[in-house]
């Protein structure tokens, strides 16, 4: 992913990564919603202001489960993986479904999605 599009699964790459695991596992595209980055507070604590804005893809399941390239977890588990993450870009305090105008800066390559749901449908068991 790297050399085809200048980013992992985890830095900008998330939208692609979802989508070619969406083909594999099944799945709606969901988006983890955060507010931006704006700098510390008094006692050295990230502080985040504006709108809830979309900021890293994931797939979500029925039942309330979610996965991204670190894994499969409940709702709770993804927001604080999301928050640890992207704590100094934004915070990580909702899930939604995916929408369109969503993650507009995120990496896009159509052929890159292909090429990685052949790699992971060979590595990445059905559902249970």
């Amino acid at each position: 992913m790297v050399r085809r599009i200048g980013c992992g699964p985890l830095d900008g790459g998330c939208l692609v990564f979802a989508r070619a695991l969406q083909r594999v596992r099944g799945g709606d595209l969901f988006v983890v919603e955060g507010r931006s980055f704006c700098g510390w507070s008094a006692t050295q604590k990230p502080v985040y202001a504006g709108p809830l804005i979309a900021q890293h893809a994931v797939l979500g399941f029925q039942g309330g489960t979610y996965m991204d390239a670190l894994g499969r977890c409940e709702k709770r588990q993804m927001l604080l993986r999301a928050a640890h993450h992207m704590k100094l870009m934004a915070s990580a305090e909702a899930l939604r479904p995916l929408r369109e105008g969503d993650l507009l800066e995120a990496a896009h390559d159509d052929v890159l999605v292909d090429e990685l749901a052949k790699i992971l449908a060979l590595s990445v068991r059905s559902p249970a």
